[in-house]
């Protein structure tokens, strides 16, 4: 309610068989593209379970001052800014907005996989070249 996010702290001790079945797992499901986003969300509750609270702490969830002019600057200099962030896609755009490195006169790409991303840049392209 207050603009701050809560960050837990916890661990779990693994043996070598453990670990060696989770990176198997783990790249079964990256090579999945249709079911990626499910499986390693999957992957990262089971491993997720059991774990010991170590502590806890919280940051406040709020942009650095002057971060929006900042951007807003680079832009006016022509300067190329990208974001590549491994939040949820709509957490990226939202903090894309409010700082202004996003606009709504912006052509955005959504890329969560690497076909995404190939498919993006071929329709891009195919339309630059008409």
């Amino acid at each position: 309610m207050k603009g701050y996010r809560t960050l837990l702290i916890a661990m779990r001790i693994l043996d070598e068989a453990e670990v060696k079945e989770y990176i198997e797992e783990f790249k079964k499901a990256d090579d999945d593209f249709e079911k990626r986003e499910q499986r390693l969300k999957e992957i990262a509750d089971n491993m997720e379970r059991n774990l010991v609270l170590l502590g806890a702490t919280v940051v406040e969830d709020r942009l650095q001052d002057e971060v929006p002019e900042m951007i807003q600057a680079l832009h006016q200099g022509d300067i190329k800014v990208w974001m590549l962030t491994g939040d949820k896609m709509e957490t990226a755009e939202s903090i894309g907005l409010s700082c202004r490195l996003l606009t709504a006169d912006m052509d955005i790409m959504r890329c969560s996989t690497l076909k995404d991303l190939e498919n993006n840049f071929s329709q891009k392209q195919a339309t630059m070249n008409e």
